[in-house]
């Protein structure tokens, strides 16, 4: 290995290496979508044993891009080896970063020959809070970062490489972009355009020869799954992007400038690194202008800007306001300041800009280590939790309920859903039945292609639905049987969770009003309500 790749392997692994502790010691609850995405593994690893066809049927079959469930299956049994499966999982993500900062470093000293710079623009990753939140969570978007990230490091080598490498790798690049989100080309797009263009430019030294059909077999290995995942599942894709797009549950009363500027100011930065990141670049393009030197505004400065217009037009044309989508733009941005600092090229400056980042470093860090006081200011950072907390000893409680072939019905929303309950099921007996014995109150609202309409939930079916099913346990919330709870509920939490609210409410008057069902203690948790079925199931 190089002098040159050992310096962003160093700077990756010093940079990472407070994550790396974070996940080791963090015992707390998961919660939303990476909980989803981690017994989707845990279900992948299960057909392993189940046969062949199961197993391919579960990979290929989803609404989603499948690359992080993909990976997270084969997390399970590093899981299982060190007895921590949130540890394994969370090596994903954490690899992500790695990437990242690995090819920005790479991609920065080429583009701007100084060390400095470069270690500033990956200080700006792992100094962003909305990262730092997703990276110690199951998310998708670190892995979209890495992929952003490579394609900017692509821009710089792909004259390098040669016209047969360099199809190679786009190819599988866009495909793995692929299967780790469908919107992922969003990202990319300017520059798989720039690496086409250096295709196109080279293609009369391409060589047809065992080298290059050999490339073409190994980008074959990646392209391939990647096409049949989408062509099978294409109309549940196209249905759950339109939903996710356009639903109104997703909106926000802010108007749209104000919470880009919000994300961008207080997400992706914070409100002093932000003023200066500002400061930076309008000076960079002041004295480029000034200078004449028009060539600097090309090359990853066009790149950079394309990209983050084109993100900025495709998010405001969607209703959905979710500040992960701002995630894998970060390059984009970091691209840019670091552009500034070499345009003004003043040492001082870079320093001083350096020194804002690590210190926001340290702050981010200390805040995940509950060294700081959380506070809202640090974003998506989340503390990481030692033992217990009470959501984790209503887990345990439930799953004290639960038997292999038991029936449990739980809405614990918006606090606990039932996959955080079964996910915790599953570490403790990965080839259980915890999919089957404990359910959500949702499994049994008739929803419609993701809409959620509270209409169109009949009470009186979902509760013959429920007694139909013959649940062992019905387990909610004490405050249910409080009518006046539902528009406090209603406007504390997201505008998503709280559509089902009055029905949630209706279901559980009706089982108090039951003959079928009796309300029991529950160990030690006044504000849960359970109702045990009075007869035993048949």
């Amino acid at each position: 290995m190089s002098k040159y790749n050992y310096l962003s392997v160093v700077v990756a692994l010093v940079l990472i290496l407070p994550t790396i502790v974070w996940i080791v010691l963090d015992h707390g609850v998961w919660r939303g979508d990476p909980v989803g995405y981690a017994i989707t593994a845990l279900m992948l690893h299960k057909q392993w044993g189940l046969g062949f066809q199961a197993w391919l049927g579960t990979m290929f079959n989803g609404y989603k891009g499948p690359g992080i469930y993909w990976l997270g299956q084969c997390m399970v049994p590093v899981g299982q080896l060190l007895g921590n499966l949130n540890f394994a999982f969370l090596l994903i993500p954490v690899g992500a970063l790695f990437l990242s900062i690995h090819y920005l470093y790479k991609s920065f000293v080429l583009l701007h020959q100084s060390k400095l710079v470069a270690f500033c623009g990956c200080l700006i990753l792992v100094a962003s809070p909305l990262l730092n939140g997703l990276v110690t969570g199951f998310w998708i978007e670190p892995l979209q970062v890495a992929i952003v990230s490579w394609f900017i490091y692509a821009t710089c080598k792909a004259k390098d490489w040669g016209v047969d490498v360099t199809i190679a790798k786009l190819l599988i690049a866009f495909s793995l972009a692929l299967l780790v989100k469908a919107s992922s080309p969003l990202y990319i797009l300017g520059s798989a355009a720039t690496i086409s263009y250096v295709i196109l430019k080279q293609w009369s030294t391409l060589q047809v020869n065992r080298k290059f059909f050999f490339l073409l077999f190994i980008a074959f290995i990646v392209v391939f799954p990647t096409v049949v995942f989408y062509i099978y599942n294409y109309e549940a894709i196209l249905r759950f992007a339109h939903f996710a797009s356009t639903s109104p549950l997703f909106s926000s009363n802010i108007p749209r400038f104000d919470l880009w500027q919000q994300n961008v100011s207080s997400q992706l930065f914070q409100e002093p690194s932000f003023f200066l990141s500002v400061v930076v670049f309008f000076s960079g393009i002041i004295l480029t202008l000034n200078r004449k030197q028009y060539n600097r505004l090309t090359g990853i400065f066009l790149l950079s800007v394309f990209q983050i217009a084109l993100f900025f037009a495709a998010w405001q044309s969607s209703s959905n306001v979710d500040s992960r989508y701002f995630a894998p733009a970060l390059p984009y941005f970091s691209a840019l300041v670091c552009w500034a600092l070499t345009a003004i090229n003043v040492r001082l400056v870079t320093i001083i800009t350096t020194c804002v980042f690590l210190l926001q470093f340290f702050l981010i860090t200390g805040c995940s280590f509950v060294s700081l006081s959380p506070s809202s200011s640090y974003g998506n950072t989340r503390p990481f939790t030692v033992s217990p907390d009470n959501d984790m000893r209503v887990i345990q409680g439930v799953l004290s309920l639960i038997t292999r072939d038991s029936a449990v019905i739980v809405d614990l929303s918006p606090e606990l859903g039932v996959a955080e309950i079964q996910y915790e099921l599953a570490k403790n007996n990965i080839n259980g039945n915890w999919q089957n014995s404990c359910k959500d109150i949702g499994m049994f609202f008739n929803y419609n292609h993701q809409e959620i309409d509270t209409s169109t939930i009949q009470i009186d079916s979902v509760v013959n639905a429920i007694r139909s099913y013959h649940p062992d346990y019905y387990i909610t919330w004490d405050s249910r049987r409080m009518p006046d709870m539902v528009k406090t509920e209603m406007q504390r939490i997201d505008r998503y969770n709280a559509v089902t609210i009055p029905a949630r409410w209706a279901i559980a008057e009706k089982l108090a009003a039951s003959q079928e069902y009796r309300i029991v203690n529950f160990p030690n948790q006044p504000k849960v309500l359970v109702f045990k079925r009075i007869e035993p199931r048949k």
